[in-house]
């Protein structure tokens, strides 16, 4: 069995190394998307639309980089596909790939940039959720000066163990929903108004 597995294992990995080698052979060539079946029109809606939400301001930094970069990673990632699309390993000396990318293979790229980009969110709203822990924990202590150092102690581990950039987030947070103000820089030090409803009161 173990030798069974062993050749088949061998014959993957010749065809792999056969692919990568006939790629690399190949002349430059300017692909471009299928305008027929609808591919181009599908990858421009998938485009605009993380665009879109790269331009909220509510979508974090980070995220919005993340966005905006995604339609140049799917190209790339659609012309690779298009290219393993087409590999014949018994004739690749004679491989001649087409230069238009069909949807059924942006369908299948623009799915595996979705699906990475649901674990990248997926990551920072676990960050979110302990900035929240965070703020909720702040709001039940003393309205006094506080540092990271000091509060941390006061905190369970899955916030102590995020550092001071998570202190760092906190207090912005805090700060513009008006839960408090920074009274010092270095070290960063914030001290919540004694009203912790997070809204910002209004002079008539």
């Amino acid at each position: 069995m173990d030798s069974a597995n062993d050749s088949v294992e061998k014959k993957h990995r010749k065809v792999l190394s056969d692919l990568a080698w006939a790629m690399h052979k190949l002349p430059p060539k300017t692909y471009s998307l299928s305008v027929e079946d609808g591919a181009q029109d599908a990858f421009c809606d998938w485009a605009e639309a993380y665009w879109e939400k790269a331009d909220q301001p509510t979508t974090k930094p980070l995220l919005a980089a993340l966005y905006n970069k995604l339609p140049d990673h799917a190209t790339k990632l659609s012309g690779t596909l298009h290219l393993v699309n087409e590999y014949d390993p018994d004739n690749s000396d004679q491989w001649h790939p087409s230069k238009t990318i069909p949807l059924s293979v942006i369908r299948l790229a623009l799915a595996i940039i979705d699906c990475l980009v649901v674990e990248a969110e997926r990551f920072h709203a676990n960050t979110d959720d302990l900035e929240a822990q965070a703020i909720a924990r702040f709001k039940e202590l003393p309205p006094v000066e506080w540092t990271w150092d000091k509060f941390k102690a006061k905190c369970k581990d899955p916030i102590r163990k995020e550092g001071s950039k998570l202190w760092t987030n906190v207090v912005t947070a805090m700060r513009d929903a008006g839960i408090g103000e920074v009274t010092k820089s270095k070290p960063l030090t914030f001290r919540r108004h004694t009203d912790v409803d997070g809204h910002r009161k209004m002079s008539a």
